[in-house]
């Protein structure tokens, strides 16, 4: 049975190897050089020489990966994927593609789309790209535990065949094509465009992440339940979600914790509880977290003072960063740069 949207036509899966996610994703050596990669467009699929701008592969958590890929190529470029452990979030801002899977139809996807796709053990995709202008998209992969278990969704509140395969790991033919939002092509936007660099630019790109996660687990949620209204978990992840990234947007001048409430619409104790719950730390220590490995990274240059680093880190007096920095490294920011 195919799902709604597919329709039957004679395009077959190429004669070529597939890339096993699975296979991939228990590649330790992959994974460690992959942790994390968001600034740094490198190739994590073969056949894809004639492309200008390589797929990126980022490893964020064991069950929270993603690609991230701006298309430019000379040739028809053709991908054939097995990943049936997995829920895919898929992002389209331009371009046109057919996805196939093996017997089971195909799908023809133009212009901005995003999809919720899963796939049952054995049956494969296939991703068929044309030559004109460009393809940019961004496939996230996300484990039923993680969903479950670090996101906190309630699969009740999903449609059957995605709360099957959360509660239970066996997944039917899932493929649930949304309009990609005016939101959405902005977060993926900035995750195509990050100006940051090094520690900054992965804590940037995967809070970017789990923004369309939230908006995409609100979307499906509000749509299977018709009720025009997102539950409370996922309300409440989609704010602190938008909080962390202020704070990492502006750091050297953070908000105060009712100002921040008051942006995301949630109150100081609710914000204060649920961010260290959520992420394992204070809205404080998370700041702080930003300012001492952006610190790090700016006492490499050493075109820059320490009295030049303080100030654009926001501190008012060189000695207050020294002295945040010595309780977070255990030395001072003179030693560490003879370190590095």
């Amino acid at each position: 049975m195919s799902p709604t949207g597919f329709e039957s036509q004679n395009l077959s899966l190429p004669d070529i190897e597939p890339v096993e996610i699975d296979t991939l994703l228990a590649n330790p050596a992959f994974l460690a050089e992959n942790k994390g990669l968001a600034d740094n467009r490198k190739s994590c699929f073969s056949g894809i020489d004639n492309v200008e701008q390589p797929m990126s592969f980022s490893s964020f958590d064991d069950g929270f990966h993603m690609v991230l890929a701006d298309y430019v190529g000379s040739e028809d470029f053709v991908c054939r994927v097995n990943s049936p452990n997995w829920l895919k979030f898929y992002f389209r801002l331009e371009g046109s593609n057919t996805i196939v899977f093996d017997g089971a139809g195909e799908y023809r996807a133009d212009g901005p789309r995003c999809m919720v796709i899963t796939q049952p053990e054995g049956l494969e995709k296939a991703d068929f790209l044309g030559t004109e202008g460009h393809n940019s998209w961004v496939t996230i992969f996300l484990s039923p535990d993680y969903v479950v278990n670090k996101l906190g969704v309630d699969p009740d509140g999903l449609p059957k065949s995605l709360a099957k395969f959360l509660t239970t790991g066996v997944s039917d033919l899932h493929c649930q094509s949304l309009q990609l939002s005016l939101e959405m092509k902005t977060i993926i936007a900035e995750l195509m465009e990050s100006p940051y660099q090094g520690p900054i630019r992965r804590v940037h790109s995967e809070a970017k992440a789990m923004e369309l996660i939230c908006i995409m687990l609100q979307n499906i949620s509000r749509e299977f339940l018709d009720t025009g209204k997102p539950s409370a978990t996922l309300y409440n992840s989609a704010r602190l979600e938008e909080a962390r990234s202020i704070l990492m947007e502006s750091f050297s001048n953070p908000p105060t914790l009712a100002a921040l409430g008051r942006q995301v619409g949630l109150n100081r104790s609710r914000l204060s509880h649920d961010f260290k719950t959520r992420f394992g730390m204070t809205v404080y220590d998370y700041v702080t977290d930003i300012r001492m490995e952006q610190a790090r990274a700016m006492l490499r240059s050493p075109g820059l003072s320490i009295g030049q680093i303080a100030e654009v880190l926001g501190y008012t007096h060189a000695r207050n960063f020294s002295q945040a920095f010595r309780r977070y490294f255990g030395v001072s920011p003179r030693a560490a740069r003879k370190q590095y």
